[in-house]
């Protein structure tokens, strides 16, 4: 993973900030608290983002709010993923259906990245946001290689070890067969990957990380986890399927 610019982090986490509360425009001291940057340096970004359209400051209450240049490079960056038109009106549906969070993901070289997301207010907090990728690395991608070609799958379950390797083989059946899988994105294990896309180049730190992953993992298909952790879903008498 190529290293990050700690001050492009944040203007990313500015932007991300502004952007998760729409209806609560912020004041530098509020910024600059949640950021956990000093004043200076947060008043030098918003003084770019304000410069550059993507922020609005309000000359009377001094708070901001995202900004009106934001919305032509939303348009822009839609137009990349013309299938989300689509995607979206079905994702609303379902997610008002099961009052659940719906992700769209888009399967890159090695990697997930949600795309789109329609939230339900009740729906428990979750771990994805729009934007961020994922290692496509059992048992994160089921849904997906359910229906790749052999030679993908196979290259999907040689990144677990050989004595497990079967659990995973007939898990992709199992959802293929079905049509759907069943993921479990509040696991100890999901929080463990979540932490290792956080780490950037720190390999030894990710190593660690990246093995106990493995082993989280492998305990919920032994049903090594607690109950409130593991998902298992019988049907007419075949399990279907537990990730994470």
């Amino acid at each position: 993973m190529a290293r990050t610019s700690p001050p492009t982090d944040r203007v990313v986490a500015t932007v991300s900030l502004l952007a998760a509360h729409p209806d609560q425009p912020l004041s530098l001291a509020e910024l600059t608290r949640r950021l956990d940057v000093n004043k200076s340096t947060g008043h030098a970004i918003l003084a770019s983002l304000v410069a550059a359209g993507w922020v609005l400051r309000d000359p009377t209450r001094k708070t901001y709010r995202l900004g009106p240049a934001l919305v032509a490079l939303g348009r822009t960056a839609a137009a990349s993923f013309p299938a989300l038109d689509f995607a979206r009106p079905a994702m609303s549906a379902l997610s008002r259906e099961f009052g659940a969070t719906c992700a769209a993901l888009g399967v890159g070289e090695g990697e997930v990245t949600v795309l789109d997301q329609v939230d339900d207010p009740r729906a428990g907090a979750n771990a994805f946001r729009v934007g961020a990728s994922f290692p496509l690395r059992p048992p994160l991608g089921a849904a997906v290689l359910a229906w790749a070609p052999d030679d993908v799958r196979d290259e999907w379950l040689h990144q677990v070890p050989a004595d497990t390797r079967a659990h995973y083989a007939e898990a992709l059946v199992a959802t293929h067969d079905r049509g759907f899988a069943v993921e479990i994105g509040s696991t100890p294990v999901a929080r463990v990957r979540e932490l290792v896309t956080l780490l950037g180049d720190d390999t030894s730190a990710r190593a660690v990380l990246d093995q106990l992953a493995d082993e989280l993992a492998m305990q919920l298909l032994d049903g090594k986890i607690g109950e409130g952790d593991t998902v298992t879903v019988d049907a007419d008498g075949d399990s279907l399927l537990i990730v994470s």
